[in-house]
């Protein structure tokens, strides 16, 4: 059995708190565009203000703020670095680690679904025009992982 047993408890541990006063804003721009503001930094947190979906969505109670460049601008871009590079080193362990458990070709249209969901986001979000040599190359990554695909199936 695997048990834990506390013979003394008289000592917990003390925390000291923070004796300085910290001044801490957060300013809303849309949707979940946020900017932090510290004493000795800020940053922004998802600051899309730009296209349809974030600009003039029908769902917005509230109209972008007018002066969200100057301010996405004035923000310390090094804590949105950092957290977009810690996302994209787990999103490439849990891809290195899907390969553990199946073969590359089976898992290629897995790693094209990316382009329908950019396609739609980039139409939505970002008004985005598809053109004639996209549509033709999409089409061809398309139809090639599904041939890929049914090949694999049949084996």
């Amino acid at each position: 059995k695997n048990h834990i047993i506390i013979n003394d408890i008289s000592y917990i541990p003390k925390i000291d708190k923070i004796k300085k006063k910290l001044n801490t804003e957060i300013r809303f721009f849309n949707h979940a565009f946020l900017k932090i503001i510290g004493d000795d930094f800020s940053f922004s947190i998802d600051p899309w203000a730009i296209g349809p979906a974030f600009n003039t969505g029908w769902w917005l109670a509230h109209s972008t703020k007018n002066d969200w460049i100057d301010q996405l601008n004035n923000s310390n871009f090094i804590y949105s670095f950092i957290l977009l590079g810690v996302l994209a080193s787990f999103q490439q362990f849990f891809l290195a680690q899907s390969h553990v458990y199946a073969e590359a070709s089976a898992l290629a249209p897995l790693h094209y679904i990316s382009i329908p969901f950019g396609v739609i986001i980039g139409i939505l979000l970002f008004d985005e025009i598809i053109t004639l040599k996209f549509a033709i190359g999409t089409a061809i990554i398309i139809a090639s992982t599904y041939y890929i695909f049914h090949r694999e199936k049949v084996k």
